[in-house]
């Protein structure tokens, strides 16, 4: 375990009122996808499977998942889509200290923003996508099923940007009073681009090398100069 790792735990014991519960560590780097088959089982337990599956090193507090119990029929979900769907109806939250770590914490009195970005013409979801507020720096991108999840949101007005390369720009205001979790789907047109007609001028290649032409004379003379 490196030096910086566990200095981050001795911070985490001091913030976390509840202590050090569980600290899953792996070996291996994160794969592709996560399987997860669960029926009525306690967090814990959900997120021991997910450890084991993904090679993430998950930390977490004795309060925060001690009660917590949870379903999920998940197959080859991507890290992001797991974590949020344990966590969803909770007061958890979870940060990213480093690719493979994670800490679960639990939720201020901020909102979620999340939703599933789609073409607007196949439906299909859309990955990559870029979804952010406006005027800040909170925001991602789309997973492999389309989703973004944006937390820690305080009350406010705002402006949900979408971007992406190919389609229109979307700009949807809306306002948080009470915090919450608040779906804010959208459907992505494509961009047609036109080009304008564009006149081309000049010369043929028959006039330019047409024996007795001035052009003709002109190359002939910087041809015996050489």
């Amino acid at each position: 375990m490196s030096h910086r790792l566990v200095r981050f735990l001795v911070v985490l014991l001091v913030v976390c009122p509840g202590g050090l519960s569980s600290f899953i560590e792996a070996q291996t780097n994160p794969p592709a996808s996560i399987t997860l088959r669960l029926e009525g089982v306690s967090l814990h337990e959900a997120l021991q499977q997910m450890g084991r599956q993904s090679g993430l090193n998950l930390v977490y507090a004795d309060d925060l998942v001690n009660g917590v119990t949870v379903s999920a029929d998940l197959e080859a979900a991507g890290v992001d889509q797991v974590l949020r769907h344990l966590l969803r109806g909770s007061n958890l939250s979870y940060r990213r200290i480093t690719t493979d770590h994670v800490v679960i914490i639990r939720r201020t009195q901020t909102s979620i923003v999340e939703g599933t970005i789609t073409d607007s013409e196949t439906g299909a979801p859309i990955e990559g996508v870029s979804v952010f507020l406006a005027h800040t720096t909170v925001g991602g991108q789309t997973d492999q099923v389309g989703r973004y999840h944006i937390d820690n949101v305080p009350p406010g007005a705002y402006e949900l940007v979408v971007r992406h390369i190919g389609y229109e720009l979307i700009k949807a205001p809306f306002q948080i009073i009470t915090p919450g979790t608040f779906q804010y789907d959208r459907r992505l047109t494509r961009r047609i681009l036109t080009l304008s007609a564009t006149d081309v001028v000049g010369t043929t290649g028959e006039e330019a090398i047409r024996p007795g032409s001035k052009k003709w004379k002109g190359s002939l003379e910087r041809f015996k100069a050489v």
